[in-house]
């Protein structure tokens, strides 16, 4: 199993949204996209992938910034492994 949480900085500040849904990133599609990111490029590391992931928020969505932590859930007596990418 493995999780992302994923934090942006939108490419317009809060206070200019406006309630306004273009300007904003689409979060829904957002989604999908790392899903099928994640399902169409086999990687080794969660490293590769939670790079990946963060890049394609920066340069596919229009995200300032954007950082990805992703959980892993493979050993015993923890929680879960994780790791975190900032672009």
């Amino acid at each position: 199993k493995l999780v992302a949480n994923v934090s942006l900085t939108p490419p317009n500040a809060f206070t200019d949204m406006g309630e306004n849904l273009e300007l904003t990133i689409n979060y829904d599609a957002l989604s999908r996209h790392l899903m099928a990111l994640a399902q169409a490029e086999p990687t080794v590391l969660l490293e590769t992938l939670c790079h990946r992931m963060a890049t394609a928020c920066v340069q596919d969505f229009g995200a300032c910034t954007a950082t990805v932590e992703l959980h892993k859930f493979i050993l015993p007596f923890t929680s879960s492994v994780s790791v975190r990418c900032t672009v």
